[in-house]
């Protein structure tokens, strides 16, 4: 049961699961205002 436990903690903190794809819109907005100038890319 402990090791359930600490998985889903890691899951919570990205070291393994998806929490990086929770980032992935955050990314391209900051992406498209430093190398498009805050356009939109199409």
């Amino acid at each position: 049961m402990g090791e359930l436990i600490a998985a889903l903690r890691q899951t919570e903190k990205g070291a393994k699961g998806r929490y990086r794809e929770t980032l992935r819109e955050e990314f391209t907005r900051v992406g498209q205002e430093l190398f498009l100038g805050g356009a939109t890319a199409k």
